[in-house]
């Protein structure tokens, strides 16, 4: 092979390494930089921030307000159940007869009282034969015990009421109260509240929500300690009376939202200034003042650990001078993303 042979066998050799190299790092096409530069990206909107003119926010019928300071106590769900009044309103029967038998008693207790005590002074100076006193002395005795007898009627019909109802309640009965006299006459239901097992209270409230078979709320009063628990639950139980226009009947159960654990200072959300995403409970706040006829808002999570009627109850993350959006919400939220450019990543996990 000659050395010109050789030379042009050389320069081919890399003329193809060359060719190679271009097509191998240039994009496809080779049109790279055009690609590049063909599809400018829109400035990526912030994630949790929404600002909208005045304009806007009038059409879009956003409206403020500040959170409300909220007293908060946990809840359980108390099984309930319906009594029937008439064992109690049967001892007060009892009450009442063996009362007067006692009364009957002590009448008679004082005649042979006195008649034993005269026989007996007879007899201590010789004016009475022994069998005169004696029988003056064992009528005394008979009829002390006949009194005895009806005291201790009285105790035991006492100690029963209290061991089923309570001393409150007995009280009541015995004195026929307003609280008993209602019961006694079907005016209220009598209604045993028992706690989960787990759940302790030595503080009830003095008004407790009810919630009946047809789902009515209704309102029951405090009475007493109950001295006996359901046997199905095995918690500790309180007695309350509800009016029987609810129409709640012995026999009958429902359920009761019970009040536990110690009262806790917050502020409450209302659900109208909630919005949903990512399965977490969000709000807008207005951030500052108004800036060239503009608003900012901006998207803070909300507690949903503690629900209550209405809203949320937090302890933390806003404050009494926040000023949130009661009003649109769900407006602002649209607002958010569609600010963002399509595929783009936003926060919050989006």
């Amino acid at each position: 092979m000659t050395r010109r042979s050789k030379f042009v066998i050389m320069l081919l050799i890399f003329i193809a390494l060359a060719a190679f190299l271009v097509w191998r790092f240039l994009p496809a096409g080779g049109k790279g930089e055009e690609r590049e530069t063909s599809a400018p990206t829109a400035p990526a909107a912030q994630a949790g921030v929404v600002t909208l003119n005045r304009q806007m926010q009038e059409s879009a019928g956003i409206k403020t307000g500040t959170p409300k300071p909220y007293v908060y106590r946990g809840q359980t769900h108390a099984f309930v159940t319906v009594l029937d009044t008439g064992d109690l309103v049967d001892l007060r029967k009892n009450y009442l007869t063996a009362k007067a038998g006692a009364e009957k008693a002590g009448a008679v207790l004082e005649t042979t009282r006195a008649e034993y005590s005269r026989m007996k002074k007879l007899y201590d100076e010789k004016n009475v034969s022994p069998k005169a006193y004696q029988a003056a002395e064992a009528a005394f005795r008979a009829d002390e015990s006949e009194y005895e007898l009806a005291k201790g009627n009285i105790q035991a019909i006492e100690m029963s009421a209290n061991q089923q109802f309570g001393s409150v309640l007995a009280g009541g009965a015995w004195n026929e109260t307003k609280p008993f006299f209602r019961l006694e006459t079907r005016r209220d239901v009598l209604l045993q509240v028992t706690l989960p097992q787990d759940y302790v209270s030595n503080t009830p409230p003095a008004g407790l929500k009810i919630i009946a078979p047809s789902g009515k709320t209704i309102t029951a009063r405090f009475i007493s300690l109950a001295p006996r628990t359901n046997p199905q639950i095995q918690g500790i139980s309180f007695f309350y009376a509800a009016s029987a226009k609810t129409g709640l009947v012995p026999g009958m159960s429902a359920s009761a939202v019970f009040p536990t654990g110690r009262p806790a200072s917050g502020l409450f959300i209302p659900a109208s200034a909630v919005v949903w995403w990512q399965g977490r409970a969000w709000a807008y706040v207005e951030a500052g003042g108004q800036t060239a006829g503009q608003v900012t808002f901006t998207r803070r999570e909300v507690s949903s650990e503690y629900p209550v009627d209405g809203g949320w109850f937090v302890s933390g993350g806003f404050s009494s001078t926040d000023k949130i959006v009661i009003k649109g919400a769900e407006t602002l939220l649209s607002q958010e993303f569609l600010a963002k450019p399509a595929g783009g990543k936003g926060g919050d996990g989006d």
